[in-house]
């Protein structure tokens, strides 16, 4: 399957030719599910050629990615199996396969908006979030990694409901000697998620600027509401990242206050005030206007960890879940389908978000 480098055979790999191995789209790539070794793996291909009007990636900068993420090895960030190229334009990044989504889906798809998610779930989510995160700010082996990119979408959903990080386009690694790897100066991240420092001043992400993200993943689990959602109210397409912008520059709070309100008071009804009143002030923190007053990543963590050894969610919701959450995403496993990687078509619309 590999060699010494990690580098995939492209003949040995294949992929669903049609829109049912389809599993997401960035700017400049796409998510396929495939198969290799006789199991599926999802497939992150990028297209090289030039297009009209966009910006292409290099393929530097898709192979900086794959060295960093082969760096990378903890329960809670994507495993990656290899590389492969099989022309001069495309290649792809080759992972594993999570039949489950991600964060996004399980909190705000319309298809899961009646199921019961429940705070010691919620816990455990955000629990693992953030080990994730701190094993990047503290490689083993000195160093670290800035993500860049932390979001709901961007956090997948094991067949246990645990989290794992994955999609390190726009990371990069710091050396002891603070030598920077894999940034070349063109570092995408969402909005949603943006720390203030990163819209006002186009600095360049940082350990602070993912602790801000961890805090608005936090937010937007334990209330169950996506952020600034309720900024874009009767606003256009076109206006929508400057009224986020703005509602993040003057400090607006990502969840409205009645939203709030009514899950806390939920909360206490069901014996979880204890819960959701620690790890808001936890997100609170993470989410300070000024980047010198977050914590660390390892703080954050230690302050969760006695509250997940308290709450623990009951394995029937979890199997229940994850029964929906597979259905979702379920592909008719018709083997006829499947073809090689050079016959696959990277359609332009694909690279449209």
């Amino acid at each position: 399957m590999t060699n010494e480098f990690g580098t995939c055979r492209a003949d040995l790999i294949k992929c669903y030719d049609d829109n049912r191995g389809f599993l997401g789209r960035g700017t400049f790539s796409c998510v396929r599910l495939g198969r290799m070794d006789d199991k599926d793996v999802a497939l992150k291909i990028f297209d090289l050629k030039p297009q009209e009007g966009i910006f292409v990636n290099s393929g530097y900068r898709v192979k900086e990615e794959f060295k960093l993420l082969d760096k990378i090895h903890h329960d809670n960030i994507i495993t990656t199996f290899g590389f492969t190229r099989w022309d001069q334009f495309r290649m792809a990044i080759v992972t594993e396969y999570l039949p489950c989504g991600d964060l996004e889906g399980l909190l705000f798809h319309p298809s899961n908006e009646n199921s019961d998610v429940s705070f010691p779930l919620r816990l455990r989510l955000i629990y693992d979030v953030a080990k994730g995160v701190e094993h990047l700010h503290n490689l083993p082996g000195g160093g670290y990694v800035v993500h860049g990119d932390l979001k709901c979408g961007n956090i997948l959903l094991t067949e246990n409901l645990g989290c794992k990080i994955p999609d390190f386009g726009s990371a990069f690694l710091v050396q002891r000697d603070d030598e920077t790897e894999g940034n070349d100066g063109l570092v995408p991240f969402t909005i949603l998620y943006a720390a203030p420092e990163l819209l006002c001043d186009a600095d360049l992400p940082s350990k602070k600027t993912d602790v801000y993200s961890v805090g608005i993943i936090i937010q937007a689990v334990i209330f169950r509401f996506s952020p600034y959602t309720h900024v874009l109210d009767y606003v256009s397409s076109d206006e929508r990242n400057v009224k986020i912008k703005d509602a993040i520059l003057r400090g607006k709070a990502p969840i409205p206050d009645e939203h709030q309100t009514f899950v806390q008071t939920e909360a206490n009804r069901k014996g979880y005030k204890q819960l959701v009143t620690n790890i808001v002030a936890e997100a609170n923190n993470c989410c300070n206007y000024s980047p010198e007053h977050r914590p660390q990543i390892p703080g954050v963590r230690k302050k969760i960890e006695p509250l997940v050894e308290k709450y623990s969610p009951k394995r029937k919701e979890i199997q229940t879940i994850v029964g929906l959450l597979k259905a979702g995403h379920h592909f008719a496993q018709d083997k006829t389908k499947l073809v090689a990687l050079p016959r696959f078509s990277f359609e332009k619309e694909d690279l449209d978000d």
